[in-house]
């Protein structure tokens, strides 16, 4: 404790409105989303003690780490001289070093379905969708919740004998579940291997809901936590990267918001698309209802959260620059006249 104590305090310059509150409790602005933009005085990121070492936690972003991977984020030189340091008796680390992917994506434990299809997870290193989803960076935590079907037609009608005429093809299926768990609804995405990037825009969803089901289907309701901003994305495979994040599966509904998240803080984040006049409408009117967008800096060229993680960036950094990115009111009316394209 004495040691973790030493390295929030050297690193502690760097963090803006840092101040120890106890002896095992020190707050700051988040370094990693930026906290608030508009209210400076804002500090929602905290160090706290259990069992003998210190985490991080902000409660703007949601992002949870220990003290190794915070200090591997903002001060990296500090990592190897507090790793030596914290365990220079030789005792093997008690601390996994985490990737982006491994705090984002935090799937509940109790499950209230069955899909009888085989997981990624369980798929040989050699089969068409295990490759796909490597291909595609998807986080190791998401796969046992991802799975493969060679007959994505006949697997539709399992939950919903109403739907007919769909083609019997490969595909990967991502499950909607509601904030209960319980499917109401699934993602068939076409597999398409490819290293050019943009190929993907002309591969196929198909969304589908389960029988009887009416309402409009939100992918990670089971999986938000009760505290925090929420964003909301265009795609499921988008939201993996993201933490507390929910996808649209679509924007024909995106005004309707769950009443579960209705009164909650939400940032709109859609593809960075300033040619396509749907996105610029839908970004236009959430504007116009007061609700806070993300409007992509002229640096980022790739069309989505999921392409911005193939192209090298990490989910750390794609959260500063949607949170740094995050306007409403008139600024955001600017920022996106300035963004779009004729």
């Amino acid at each position: 404790m004495f040691i973790d104590k030493k390295f929030i305090n050297l690193v502690s310059p760097k963090l803006e409105r840092f101040a120890w509150k106890k002896e095992d409790l020190a707050n700051c602005r988040c370094p990693l989303c930026g906290d608030s933009s508009k209210n400076k005085v804002k500090a929602r990121g905290y160090f706290f003690q259990k069992q003998g070492d210190f985490f991080y936690k902000c409660h703007n972003c949601n992002i949870g780490l220990n003290l190794y991977n915070f200090l591997d984020k903002v001060s990296p030189n500090l990592t190897k001289e507090y790793s030596l340091e914290k365990w220079k008796d030789g005792k093997p680390s008690k601390i996994k070093k985490e990737t982006s992917k491994d705090m984002v994506f935090k799937p509940k434990p109790k499950k209230n379905y069955s899909i009888e299809l085989p997981s990624v997870a369980e798929l040989p290193p050699n089969h068409v969708c295990r490759q796909f989803v490597e291909a595609r960076k998807l986080p190791k935590q998401a796969w046992k919740h991802l799975y493969y079907t060679s007959d994505f037609g006949g697997w539709v009608r399992t939950i919903n004998a109403e739907q007919t005429g769909l083609e019997s093809d490969a595909r990967l299926v991502i499950p909607i579940l509601d904030h209960r768990g319980h499917l109401v609804g699934a993602q068939g995405r076409v597999l398409q291997l490819s290293k050019d990037r943009n190929s993907r825009r002309s591969s196929r969803y198909i969304t589908i809901k389960v029988e009887g089901q009416e309402k409009k289907c939100w992918y990670g309701m089971d999986r938000l936590d009760k505290h925090g901003k929420i964003y909301v994305v265009e795609g499921p495979l988008d939201s993996l990267f993201i933490p507390n994040c929910l996808a649209t599966v679509g924007m024909s509904d995106v005004f309707n918001l769950p009443p579960q998240i209705k009164d909650r803080s939400i940032v709109y984040v859609m593809d960075n698309e300033p040619r396509n006049l749907q996105v610029i409408q839908t970004m236009e009117k959430l504007v116009e209802q007061g609700k806070t967008v993300c409007v992509w800096p002229d640096e980022i060229k790739c069309k989505d959260v999921n392409d911005m993680i193939m192209g090298g960036l990490d989910s750390a950094k794609i959260l500063n620059i949607i949170n740094r990115n995050a306007v409403s009111g008139l600024e955001a009316q600017i920022r996106i006249n300035k963004w779009k394209k004729s």
